[in-house]
């Protein structure tokens, strides 16, 4: 208990400095640990000295290797699962490989466990935590639904479960036909059943320190999730229809929004311009176009067709030395010009604008309103005008009043 205890802290020990360092390293750990389950088989080989006895058996690392595999699956989901079981199996058969080639050029037998008569100790080791594994998933699923089952007890169930698991479907593979089946069966059990009465504390002790709560684990969407080896690709396809299901709605409550920012537009006879000043690029709303007597989209989007086409010319110099003092002090654009209109025929229009800055502060935008103004501007004309008359009026009475005095001044004077 004492050696799976350590291997148990190594693994907690990895998994805690996953941000740092990955979950690499813990699948690494994992394949050494399988590559160490099968070399030492189920017996594995002692240690006697100085009347200790040490004994080294694949059972500790196999042990270690289900936590692990428990532990990624609650803490990572069952795509974790799925690749620690990869893992295991990868390991497991590249140790079968190297060993088999190994044993054409050198004498392995001192020093690996593996040959020809213990053949099928690995093809029913490598069965069994193949069911071992599917085990733990579907197996904590069940029991996830039980909400009043108390943690320790599902970890109870869970590492007996699987180490009972294991015990039957090797003991059986390999000593099924022999007369020492039951009470090897028996034993084991009965040896399991006290690790586990003794190690579920333990790994529960883990589970919480690691922070692990049932209610925000990764859970799969049904029982073949945790089998489903293409689940992962599946999955990749559920969360992109779920971003793209996502976007649609984003786009219409966008959509709608727009449809009420021009209905208010609209209502407010506001036209919307956006100049990139990157780009010399502009966009503008349908309510501008529509102002200028134009179809949605009718515009060029250029500052050269505002510039050369739309704005009068009288109006450049002023409209572009005010534009260029706001780029530079970020102050409001505010300016009365003049905009042709589709029929050739020139309106007065009030625009305003700000202006947006990069993080740099160089200006990359102006967005800005345009709204007709050319009414009140001809009313103010007019008046001008008729102003401009009054006052020259004015100005002859002043002047016949000035020469009327002048005049009798000169008569007064000739009657003396």
């Amino acid at each position: 208990m004492f050696k799976q205890l350590f291997f148990w802290l190594i693994a907690v020990a990895l998994h805690r400095f996953k941000d740092k360092i990955t979950l690499i390293p813990l699948y690494a750990y994992l394949a050494i640990l399988t590559v160490l389950t099968h070399n030492l088989s189920d017996l594995g080989f002692s240690i006697v000295t100085s009347s200790w006895f040490f004994l080294i058996s694949s059972f500790s690392f196999f042990t270690t290797l289900m936590f692990v595999v428990l532990f990624l699956y609650l803490f990572e989901g069952p795509r974790a699962g799925r690749l620690a079981l990869w893992t295991i199996l990868g390991s497991s058969f590249f140790y079968i490989v190297i060993v088999i080639l190994l044993g054409f050029e050198v004498n392995t037998t001192n020093w690996v466990q593996f040959n020809l008569v213990r053949a099928p100790y690995y093809f029913w080791s490598i069965l069994a935590i193949i069911f071992d594994v599917i085990f733990i998933g579907i197996v904590w699923e069940l029991l996830s639904k039980i909400k009043s089952l108390n943690l320790v007890i599902r970890v109870f169930l869970i590492t007996f479960g699987v180490l009972a698991l294991d015990t039957f479907i090797f003991t059986t593979g390999v000593y099924g036909a022999s007369g020492v089946y039951l009470s090897a069966l028996k034993g084991d059990l009965f040896i399991r059943l006290i690790l586990s009465l003794i190690g579920a504390p333990i790994i529960g002790y883990f589970l919480k320190s690691e922070g692990f709560s049932e209610e925000k684990r990764d859970k799969p969407k049904n029982f073949w999730e945790i089998l489903n080896f293409r689940s992962d690709l599946e999955k990749k396809i559920f969360t992109l229809e779920e971003i793209i299901e996502k976007n649609k709605i984003l786009e219409q409550k966008i959509r709608k929004s727009e449809e009420a920012y021009e209905l208010a537009l609209s209502g407010s006879g506001s036209g919307i311009w956006d100049w990139d000043t990157i780009t010399n690029s502009i966009v503008w709303s349908s309510k501008f176009c529509e102002l200028l007597g134009y179809e949605p989209g009718g515009i060029k989007g250029d500052l050269t067709t505002f510039k050369n086409i739309l704005l009068h010319p009288d109006d450049i110099d002023r409209t572009f030395v005010l534009v260029n003092q706001c780029l530079k002090t970020g102050k409001p654009y505010e300016i009365e010009y003049r905009l042709k209109t589709k029929l050739g025929e020139y309106r007065w229009f009030l625009a305003t604008g700000i202006t947006k800055y990069d993080n740099n502060k160089k200006p990359i935008r102006m967005v800005g309103s345009i709204i007709d103004i050319n009414a009140k501007k001809q009313a103010e004309l007019t008046i001008k005008e008729q102003l401009d008359q009054l006052t020259k009026l004015n100005n002859l009475l002043i002047d016949r009043e000035i020469k009327m005095v002048e005049l009798k001044k000169e008569i007064s004077d000739l009657k003396k």
